[in-house]
């Protein structure tokens, strides 16, 4: 069994590269940030000021980081759309990139609501309701 680690066959992209940054939905987060356009930056900087201020708590690190990775994700996302978009030939069913987007959107989520910064959104308001609509009908 051959060892593909060594240098004769180096794995993965070369230090440095912005190879994972096609459409940016397997970029590390902090490496993508390092390399966000200047409007992008200040993008996930005034969200998460928002986000900061929305919390009903002190912000620790945990906290402060939580949503720094939650709003770079929320670009991550903004730049896979604006790409697939762009590519005539992306399919966003393929279902690796499906799978990869949803991930990182339902993670997102989470994250923020185990913050308890719950995101009004008026489909999970209509499903709530729906919800508790059909609790009371059953009782």
């Amino acid at each position: 069994m051959s060892d593909d680690t060594n240098e004769e066959h180096p794995q993965g992209a070369p230090e440095g590269s912005a190879n994972a940054e096609k459409h940016g939905l397997y970029s590390d987060n902090d490496k993508l940030y390092q390399r966000l356009e200047p409007h992008e930056k200040r993008l996930v900087v005034n969200m998460s000021q928002d986000l900061f201020e929305r919390l009903d708590e002190q912000a620790g690190a945990y906290e402060r980081e939580a949503i720094r990775n939650a709003c770079v994700d929320m670009v991550k996302r903004r730049r896979a759309n604006e790409y697939f978009a762009e590519d005539e030939n992306f399919n966003l069913n393929a279902e690796h990139q499906h799978s990869a987007y949803s991930t990182i959107m339902k993670d997102t989520i989470k994250e923020l609501k185990e913050l308890g910064l719950h995101l009004q959104n008026p489909d999970n308001d209509a499903a709530e309701a729906k919800k508790d609509w059909f609790n009371q009908f059953d009782e």
